[in-house]
Formats: structure tokens, C-alpha cells, sequence
């Protein structure tokens, strides 16, 4: 039907759930419209249709897209569409705008295609599928989003990238393959104007029948692999940051419909259903409401848009963020698909997992929902995750250069590990040690924190001693074992010597939480107490063996982003909001020390120690004191943990 389609003049095809599981097919339309006009408003731009309509009809009315900046849309006026309702196929048209000869020969042109030959398909090539911004770029804008988070700006947003190649030949072929193969609940292939959409998205986003409206935001989002695809449900069913993802959107959704709801109507029957699609499993919500008398689809869009779930909470400081934090306009992507129809109503789905093409650029957008909870690297793979099936159904494999989880770690077996500072027995910053625990058993075993470690984290154990070291120990089969020794005061950089580093090369085959065998370094330490031995790359400085290095560079306070190569430090998360707090500048990337007026080495234990010299392969550095911004911000932290303060969120 997609490649019939090929034959027609700026067609517009819909298959999957549309219009009760029907195939909608439309094409040459009366009016365009591609940016002049008010988008919300051309929609109530709609004949009177007077008499009862049949049951399931379409009829004609506004086909098209609105992208995510609504300013940005291509929609056509359709006065007659083809139906397939799943037995047979309706000729349907709204009669009177044009004169009978003239709706005849739209009506032969459309139903000729049903009888035409099946073409022969056409060929088309895509090229080295590339992101608009590398790994750290796209993590250090999701750790910054966490930041606005943590510090109260926002509740969720969703932060997107672009996925980009070079492409040639046969449109309609390749939205053929793309819906064909992956056969979604909202496929869709608009040609209207200059650009040529193809959709295979999942969620509904707003579905309107008389005065009924539903929606069904998704939010959270596992693999499916052909092996494993249950213990995937299982991990995505009992993901904590997951579902409150899910709920935070969902409470977006009923805000969005009860502006132009009657009172007390918007309801949720279905919440955190886990749903198979196409190489994934998301979680998917239903929400309800009944519109009030007089309220127009331009009205309903209006309030709703753009879609909640691939925009965050509060909506209107989320597009800020989002604005701040992305590298460009989106276009199509996360903006909205479907039509308004004067007899049977208005249905769009959510512009994901779309492919934009105009001329010879090919665009795909990926992306997710962030939350306080939030694991940068895991974000960025999420966003192949969902990009995975929908190059391999158009036949690339050039996504396995750019994306795709690394392998496991294979020092994960041996355990995670957690050790903090106890205040008269009672853990220094435990809210951000409990949720660092979870994260890690989730993400490395799928499975939840043993009791016994969060208990030893939760309930603490009594202590004259005023400062302790705790150590947590998890085994990979969920053993647990909790070990105390004395730990030195925290005390501000003024009052420490500095300390010597060595540079060594960090080993390669990393995973989520630990680089591979950091054994030789660990070594040195133990051959040279005193000596702290530093992880780095090509670029400069990435972590110790047990601490965060942070950097002071032109005025700027510059540390690794959480791209999987360092391990996620409660202290560098509390420092940084230290740093926010006293209006410092924050660079998330690779600290060159050549670069550096200062250095310092920051842990749950220890706190910051200041690094006076290191030695390394690309040379020789030191550094006369910790500088005025690092003493500022450890006499902070001295000041935080004496109080026993908590990091927000």
C-alpha cells in the first residue's frame, strides 16, 4: 500500500490503530499549509457535517504533522480518503466542498491504486548513520539536566539527539520497510511539502471521539532481545526510576486534559502496563477525561501540546531546559502525526521513532526521559536501544559504530562495593549512598538492594566514635557483608599537605561502574602508601582508584561527565552542587592538568585532598596550593557533613 502510494500527489498514508485499526489513505490535497498559518487553529477550520455519520468513517479534513515546534508543520486538506477497516476497503468523502465531477475523478484516482499492479521496489541507500553530538556531549547534557533536577528547576525532562546520514532513492520504499517490518500502532508516511516523513510510533497521543479524548504516554523503555526478552520486562516492570518517570508524565497528561475537561472527568484506568513493540518493551499508561461543552481540537491541542512525555514536568520550565541543553531544533521528531477529521474526530500519535528525509539528509531522533535518578551512559544507550530496530528494518547496520552497550564488565561478578563516612555511627549522605546501591544492583544484577545493605545504610548503629569509614559488600548472589574502621576527621584543604600522583593509563573493556583490571594500580598504592595513582585517557585525567578528580580551569570547576568511564561519586555529586550553589561554572569533561591552576582528588571518606604534583607518560605538573575556589568549596563540605546534611533529591 506504501509504495502505491509512490503514484499519488503529497499522499498521506496511516496503518496500525488508527481510526479503530483501519488504513487511511488521502492524496491531493486542497489546501497546504507549512509554517504561515496557526496550526492549532487550521484545524477547526472544518466543514458543517450535517446528518449521522457512519460508523468508523473519516471522510476527508486535515492530515499532516506538527513538529515540535508547532511553527514548524506541514498539513493538507483532504476532502476524500480511502478506509480499509480491517474486511474492506470505504470510499468516504465530504460532499459539497467540491463539485461532483471533481470528487468523482479524486474518487477514481484514489481507487485505481487498489487495482494497479504491485510496482517493483526501489532501491535506496542510506549512509554512515553519525549523532549529532558524541558521548560525552550528550552525557555531560544529561548530567546538567540532572543537576537542574536536584536542584529543584524541574522534575523530568526529556533530553533527544539526532541521528544523521546521507541518503538517496526511493522514499515511499524506504517508509515501507521502516512500517512493513516493524508494523507499529502508529505507522504513518506523510509527503507534504518538502519534506518526507515515515513513522512507526508506538503511543498515542491524543485520540478524540464526540467529547471523549484519550491519551496513552509511554515512558520507560527496555531492550527486547530475541534471548532474555522476559528478564528485560522484569527489569524495566521493576525499575524504580522507570515508573516514576511514567508517573510523573501521566500526572503532566491529566493536568494537560483538565484545562479543557469537565470537572472531575480526566481518570486513569490503565497505569505502568508493560507493552511489547518492536525490539523493546516500554511502559505505557491510559488516561481518560471528557471535554467540556464548546472546547474546539484546537483547543485540545493547544493545551496539550507538545506531548508530555517527550517534554518533561513543569512542561513550560522543561522546554527551557530542554531548549538550553540540546543541540538543535528537532523538526518532525517528538512533535505530533494524525488528522482532524469534522465526522469522526481527531487522532495523533507521538512523532517517535520517525525518520525525517528532505533532499539528500536523512534524520532520525532519539532520545529520553531524565530524572533524578538517572544514569547519563545508560541514557545515551537507550536512545540505540530504541534506534536499534528501526535502522535494522531499513537495512543499516551503521548504528554498531556509533552505539550499542559495551560488554559486560567482567569484574562485575565480583560485586559492587560502597563505603561512607559515619557521623556518631550514623552514615554522612546516606539518602545519595541508597540510591547509588540501587541503581548499581539494577543496573549490573536486575535485581533489588538486599535488606542487610540497606539497612546498613537507613538505620546506622550507634557510635561514641565521631567519624567511622562503613564498607558495603554485595555479591553478585546477593551476599552482603558490612565492615567499620576509624576514618579522620573532614577537614578543609587550608589544613591538609598536598598530595603526590602518579599517571598510569586506564584500562580498556570498561562497563557501568567500574573500569576493567584496575589491579597493577591498585598495586602501586599498596608498594607507595601515600600515593595516589590516577586513571587517564588520552584527553587528561578521568578518576583515581577511589575518588573523583575535579579541576580548576580558567575560573571553571571541570570534572569526567558520567559517560561509563568513572565511577558516580557521592561526594563529586555533593561538590558540584556545592559549586552550583556558590554560583560557579561547571564543564563536565576530561580535565587536561596542563590546563589546571588546581586539582584535587574528592571521596566519601577522605572528602578533598588537593593534589600537589603528578608524574605522568605527557609529563611533569605541580601545583603550589589548592587555589581559593577549592577551599571555598571544601570548607562547604567540611560544614555539610558536621551537620549531617542530606543531598536534595
Amino acid at each position: 500500500m506504501l509504495r502505491l502510494a509512490g503514484k499519488l500527489r503529497q499522499p498521506v498514508v496511516l496503518t496500525g490503530g488508527w481510526a479503530g485499526a483501519a488504513i487511511l489513505l488521502a492524496a491531493d490535497p486542497l489546501q497546504v499549509k507549512t509554517g504561515a498559518d496557526d496550526p492549532f487553529a487550521l484545524l477547526d477550520r472544518q466543514p458543517f457535517v450535517e446528518g449521522e455519520v457512519p460508523s468508523g468513517a473519516v471522510a476527508g479534513g486535515w492530515f499532516g504533522w506538527l513538529g515540535f515546534d508547532p511553527a514548524d508543520h506541514a498539513l493538507g486538506f483532504y476532502p476524500n480518503v480511502l478506509r480499509f477497516d480491517g474486511g474492506q476497503w470505504w470510499d468516504e468523502a465530504l460532499v459539497g466542498i467540491i463539485t461532483d465531477d471533481e470528487l468523482e475523478v479524486r474518487r477514481q484516482a484514489l481507487c485505481s491504486v487498489l487495482t494497479a499492479p504491485r510496482p517493483e521496489p526501489m532501491a535506496y541507500a542510506l549512509g554512515l548513520v553519525t549523532p549529532s553530538r558524541d558521548l560525552p556531549a550528550h552525557v555531560a547534557a544529561v548530567e546538567r539536566c540532572i543537576q537542574k533536577i536536584r536542584a529543584g528547576e524541574i522534575y523530568q525532562a526529556n533530553i533527544c539527539l539526532t541521528l544523521q546520514a546521507e541518503w538517496c532513492g526511493s522514499a515511499v520504499d524506504l517508509a515501507a520497510d521502516l512500517i512493513g517490518t516493524l508494523e507499529p500502532p502508529y505507522g504513518a508516511y506523510v509527503a507534504i511539502g518538502e519534506r518526507q516523513v515515515a513513522s512507526a510510533s508506538p503511543e498515542l497521543f491524543v485520540r478524540r471521539r464526540g467529547r471523549q479524548v484519550t491519551s496513552r504516554p509511554i515512558k520507560g523503555t527496555r531492550p527486547r532481545p530475541a534471548d532474555g526478552a522476559a528478564a528485560e520486562a522484569r527489569r524495566l516492570a521493576g525499575s524504580q526510576k522507570d515508573r516514576a518517570e511514567n508517573v510523573m508524565i501521566v500526572d503532566l497528561v491529566r493536568n494537560d486534559l483538565s484545562r479543557v475537561a469537565e470537572t472531575g472527568s480526566v481518570r486513569v484506568p490503565e497505569l505502568l502496563d508493560v507493552v511489547a513493540h518492536p525490539g523493546v518493551w516500554h511502559l505505557v499508561s491510559t488516561v481518560e477525561a471528557t471535554l467540556r461543552e464548546g472546547v474546539t481540537d484546537a483547543d485540545l491541542l493547544r493545551s496539550a501540546f507538545p506531548p508530555g512525555s517527550v517534554s518533561g514536568t513543569p512542561k513550560h520550565r522543561a522546554l527551557e531546559v530542554i531548549a538550553d541543553l540540546e543541540d538543535g531544533p528537532r523538526g518532525v521528531y517528538t512533535g505530533a502525526i494524525g488528522y482532524a477529521s469534522p465526522a469522526t474526530g481527531a487522532e495523533f500519535s507521538v512523532a517517535i521513532r520517525t525518520v525525517e528525509l528532505c533532499g539528500s539528509r536523512f534524520r532520525l531522533g532519539v532520545g529520553g526521559g531524565i530524572t533524578v535518578d538517572s544514569t547519563p551512559v545508560q541514557e545515551w544507550w537507550e536512545c540505540f536501544d530504541k534506534a536499534r530496530p528501526l535502522l535494522h528494518a531499513i537495512g543499516s547496520g551503521a548504528w554498531e559504530l556509533i552505539g550499542g552497550r559495551p560488554a559486560t564488565d567482567p569484574l562485575a561478578d565480583g560485586g559492587i562495593c560502597d563505603t561512607s563516612l559515619l557521623r556518631y555511627g550514623e552514615p554522612v549522605e546516606r539518602a545519595e549512598h541508597l540510591a547509588r546501591l540501587e541503581r548499581a544492583m539494577y543496573e549490573l544484577y536486575q535485581a533489588p538492594l538486599p535488606a542487610a545493605a540497606a539497612d546498613a545504610l537507613l538505620h546506622g548503629e550507634a557510635s561514641a566514635e565521631p567519624w567511622q569509614r562503613q564498607r558495603i559488600d554485595i555479591a553478585s548472589g546477593g551476599a552482603v557483608r558490612v565492615s567499620r574502621g576509624p576514618a579522620a576527621a573532614p577537614g578543609a584543604l587550608a589544613d591538609k599537605p598536598g598530595e603526590d600522583a602518579i599517571v598510569l593509563p586506564a584500562q580498556t573493556g570498561f562497563g557501568p561502574y567500574k573500569w576493567g583490571d584496575r589491579r597493577r594500580h591498585e598495586a602501586l598504592e599498596a608498594a607507595h602508601p601515600g600515593l595516589v595513582v590516577v586513571l587517564a585517557d588520552s584527553a587528561g585525567w578521568l578518576e583515581t582508584t577511589r575518588a573523583n578528580v575535579v579541576a580548576v580551569i580558567g575560573g571553571r570547576l571541570v570534572t569526567p561527565a558520567l559517560d561509563g568511564r568513572i565511577l558516580p561519586g557521592v561526594t563529586r555529586t555533593v561538590l558540584l552542587e556545592l559549586a552550583r550553589d556558590l554560583g560557579v561554572e561547571i564543564e563536565l569533561r576530561t580535565p587536561d592538568p596542563s590546563m589546571a591552576q588546581a586539582m584535587a582528588a574528592v571521596s566519601s571518606v577522605a572528602g578533598m585532598r588537593w593534589i600537589r604534583t603528578c608524574n605522568g607518560s605527557a609529563g611533569s605538573f605541580s601545583w603550589e596550593g589548592p587555589g581559593e575556589l577549592l577551599n571555598e568549596l571544601s570548607k562547604g563540605l567540611v560544614a555539610r557533613w558536621a551537620g549531617g546534611a542530606t543531598v536534595r533529591g
